[in-house]
């Protein structure tokens, strides 16, 4: 079995973790810019 062959499953997989990671620093960022208001 070849790597790139690993990746393809792999990258896919990652897309929605990095997506829900950056809404949620996203979310905290808000509410200390709404704190500092």
């Amino acid at each position: 079995m070849s790597y790139w062959f690993f990746y393809l499953l792999i990258i896919p997989a990652l897309i929605p973790v990095y997506l829900v990671i950056s809404s949620l620093i996203n979310a905290q960022e808000k509410e200390k810019s709404e704190n500092t208001n």
